[in-house]
């Protein structure tokens, strides 16, 4: 049992408890041991207070019951009051926090069938000394639906109104826990809360969410949280797609930080390491393990990052890796079933890659189940940082009968811009770099592409930074992977655009795969007639030449109806930049590859074809993530362009500022080079909600538009007048 549980319970013997404070101003109190009584008790809009010390440790599952409320009860630590609204609380908040447990078992809350308006707020909940290795047994369990072999899902009995707010949801070590939090529902939300300590051991093939949803209806929120897992941080869809009217309509995820411990790495081989070999190590000093199968050797990473090999006993190696369960995995975000998905300002961070069942670990999967009717569209990810990861997104291939809406196309409408992708495919985080490891790794893949089942997809203004390798695999080590489309089924995808991109890898930056029994095949003939590959700058690390790289452009010729294009589809753009393969010192970064931004002389700046620098805004995406590993979001993703209302000669346009301060609203001539602006205004109302008409502007033409408050936070759009 763990020492803070023991002081918990021995607190609980000073009579720490529960007070219930109703609606009218009344309270009752309960022993602390009575939490289930309490919420049975209470009533709608109630507040269920508990203190710090008491020691929970209930037999059986806390239940939130059905009540037909349409008000918020809540359940808190009575010294919620400690804590900073808005700031993510951790196990460093444990003082303030009330504990729930179990003294056995897996899940410690759950809910009703059809409960609604709960918020859970202020709370440790944490695992017993239980493996928890198999599914429906999170730790908090907020699903409830009928479902397998084609039955219908009773949206009515789905939770609904749930509030997850400044928690501490963990396991504990040497258990299996397989999933932090089960959100399916109607308005759910999970906020300011850290998820940790939610894996499975190698051994038991199970696989481990932070944040897991199958089935819900949404909307919703999972913002500002820390959520790390051993196999998929989030994985939102994967239920029985025959379930009908269980997609997720509306998932807005911004401001978390998903990583992975270097201490979960364990590696077996038959050489020693040299001690000065660097390895993957966290920040107390301490990372991953290895053990000399042949010498009898064993091995722990240590010190400052990035770290040192230093010699263990074999008693440690076992008390190490029993308390940390070494765990294989997968991705760190994953959408299998989702429509209108916002993701911004959150950082993918330390997510290597063992190879588990086939997927070599990528920021963001995009991977339908194969079932119809499942569908993945209107996903918008922007502002977000990948790094130490093999890929950046990748997307699972799907063959067989294809018939989803869309005319056939289960993912459309995917818009990826202004993200970075660095350190990409370190081999310090994919392998040990000796002995006789038999691991993946080492690829600096951006986006396999293979199989898009995707129309209207646009991958604009990003910035990927992959590290040299040692591989001779091309396929293995490129940045992008354009493959065709891969279906037995009479599906066209159109309109896939990759553009103004600056994209490096050791050996082939841009590449495809053709021929044999492969069922790619090249982009020249797999994508469909709207497709562009256009104004990127690959380069090339190694310098090793310009083999296994594709440089084309296919888009519909001009007189096609519907082209929006003025040059023929094996033309590029004016002043094209995507036939250039530059070394990194051509292209003037400040300092690459640590600092990705370019200097004043470069090429790339203004060289977009919007007239803006190719690969991502690096003021954006830094502002937008600032926060995500310390837990306060940033006031920069409150900022937003809400609507732009384009007339015959002008532009309506209402936003959000930075604060209260006086903002700027710019409209230019869209395309490059940049032009000054055609119409301006200034705006100082000091209100959150503004709205600005700019007049003066020509019929049927595309403008860039800016916004810019307290002097440098800005964000931009493009519109078209009439």
């Amino acid at each position: 049992m763990r020492i803070s549980l023991m002081l918990l319970a021995a607190a609980a013997a000073f009579g720490q408890g529960i007070t219930v404070k109703h609606t009218d101003g009344t309270s009752r109190s309960y022993a602390y041991a009575q939490l289930q009584s309490a919420i049975d008790n209470s009533l709608c809009g109630d507040v269920i207070e508990l203190d710090p010390g008491a020691g929970r440790q209930g037999t059986a599952p806390y239940v939130l019951r059905n009540k037909g409320c349409t008000q918020y009860t809540t359940i808190r630590s009575s010294k919620t009051y400690q804590l900073m609204p808005g700031q993510r609380v951790s196990g460093q908040d444990q003082p303030n926090l009330a504990f729930l447990g179990l003294n056995s078992g897996c899940t410690v809350v759950k809910i009703e069938p059809g409960a609604g308006y709960w918020r859970l707020q202020g709370l440790e909940i944490s695992a017993a000394p239980t493996n928890c290795d198999f599914g429906g047994n999170a730790l908090v369990y907020f699903s409830y639906a009928l479902g397998g072999g084609g039955a219908l899902a009773r949206q009515d009995l789905f939770p609904h109104h749930i509030v997850v707010d400044q928690c501490w949801i963990h396991g504990i070590d040497s258990y299996d826990v397989r999933d932090g939090v089960q959100l399916d529902g109607i308005s759910m939300r999970i906020q300011n809360s850290t998820i940790e300590k939610i894996r499975t051991a190698s051994t038991s093939g199970a696989e481990s969410h932070g944040i897991v949803s199958y089935s819900g209806l949404g909307p919703s929120w999972v913002v500002n949280n820390t959520i790390s897992a051993g196999m998929i941080q989030t994985l939102w869809g994967g239920a029985d797609p025959t379930m009908q009217g269980v997609r997720t309509e509306g998932l807005t995820y911004i401001g978390n930080w998903l990583y992975r411990p270097f201490k979960w790495m364990d590696w077996s081989g038959t050489t020693d390491p040299s001690p000065l070999s660097p390895c993957p190590v966290d920040t107390d000093g301490h990372g991953a393990t290895y053990r000399n199968t042949s010498l009898g050797t064993y091995w722990e990473c240590q010190g400052a990052a990035p770290g040192t090999w230093m010699p263990i006993g074999a008693s440690t190696y076992t008390a190490l890796t029993s308390a940390r369960i070494p765990t294989p995995d997968k991705n760190v975000f994953e959408l299998k079933d989702a429509s209108r998905v916002y993701v911004e300002g959150n950082l993918f961070d330390q997510a290597y890659s063992w190879n588990f069942q086939s997927q070599h670990g990528a920021c963001v999967l995009l991977n339908l189940t194969g079932k119809p009717p499942d569908r993945i569209s209107h996903v918008v990810m922007q502002n977000n940082v990948c790094q130490h990861m093999p890929w950046g997104i990748s997307q699972g291939q799907v063959q067989g009968t294809v018939n989803w809406d869309n005319g056939g196309v289960a993912m459309h409408n995917i818009l990826i811009r202004n993200n970075v992708f660095q350190y990409l495919g370190e081999a310090q985080y994919t392998n040990p770099g000796f002995g006789n490891v038999s691991l993946w790794g080492q690829d600096t893949v951006y986006h396999q592409m293979g199989a898009w089942y995707a129309g209207a997809l646009t991958d604009d203004h990003n910035t990927v930074i992959g590290v040299n390798s040692t591989i001779t695999n091309p396929q293995n080590n490129a940045a992008v992977r354009l493959d065709g489309l891969a279906t037995s089924g009479p599906v066209f995808t159109s309109g896939q655009r990759v553009t103004n991109g600056i994209i490096t890898a050791g050996r082939a930056p841009v590449m495809s795969t053709v021929g044999g029994g492969n069922l790619w095949g090249a982009v020249i003939t797999g994508w469909g007639p709207y497709a562009e590959l256009s104004n990127n700058v690959f380069l090339d690390n190694l310098g090793i030449g310009t083999g296994n790289m594709l440089a084309s452009t296919q888009h519909c010729d001009p007189g096609v109806p519907n082209c929006p294009y003025k040059t023929p589809h094996n033309t590029y753009p004016p002043s094209c930049l995507g036939c250039q393969y530059p070394s990194p010192a051509a292209v003037n970064f400040t300092n690459y590859p640590a600092t990705l931004s370019l200097q004043a002389g470069s090429p790339l700046k203004g060289a977009g074809l919007d007239g803006k620098d190719l690969g991502a805004d690096l003021n954006t995406a830094a502002w937008a993530t600032v926060g995500a590993p310390y837990g306060a979001l940033s006031p920069y993703l409150s900022m937003k362009i809400r609507a732009v209302m384009p007339g015959s000669g002008s532009v309506q346009v209402r936003f959000t500022p930075y604060d209260t301060s006086s903002c700027t609203v710019e409209a230019r001539i869209y395309g490059m080079p940049s032009s000054a602006p055609v119409a301006s205004a200034v705006e100082n109302s000091g209100t959150l909600d503004r709205l600005v008409n700019l007049t003066g502007l020509a019929r049927s033409t595309k403008y860039a538009l800016k916004v810019t408050c307290a002097g440098a936070y800005y964000r931009e759009t493009d519109f078209r007048t009439p």
